[in-house]
């Protein structure tokens, strides 16, 4: 499946989780923004979150790099997330048929992160990010 039809389809499955938890959902025009999607609060502040297709590993993790890829024929060129302008990121995992959204405030200093979608096969449960304790969008009031 191409990057783009995966992207489309994490984009969806998070406008319609986001919904059905009371958020209202906005799509910014265009490509270039640092972020996919706009959540609205019942206090109309808004919420930037860059959204992100990833498919469960061998190990029953989700890793997610804070940068983004984008090449021609020519180039590749990597960027990093400026973490100031996107609030949280959307990680959509098929295989668990549900998403995670990450406060970018937990993710500072990193250049990659794992959520744990399944239990290691050791049981280690210090240092573990599940995936599963970022099911809701929490915000601050």
């Amino acid at each position: 499946m191409h990057s783009k039809d995966k992207g489309s389809i994490a984009e969806t499955f998070v406008i319609s989780d986001l919904t059905q938890q009371g958020f209202r959902m906005a799509l910014p025009i265009g490509e270039n923004l640092p972020f996919d999607l706009i959540a609205i609060r019942p206090d109309f502040s808004l919420i930037r979150i860059q959204v992100k297709y990833r498919a469960l590993e061998p190990n029953g993790t989700v890793s997610i790099k804070l940068a983004s890829t984008w090449k021609n024929s020519e180039i590749t060129r990597i960027v990093q997330y400026d973490l100031d302008v996107v609030d949280y990121f959307a990680v959509y995992c098929p295989e668990a048929q549900s998403a995670a959204y990450i406060p970018s405030s937990d993710i500072r200093d990193r250049k990659v992160i794992a959520l744990r979608v399944r239990p290691s096969r050791n049981n280690q449960v210090m240092g573990i990010r599940e995936f599963g304790m970022y099911r809701t969008l929490k915000v601050p009031c």
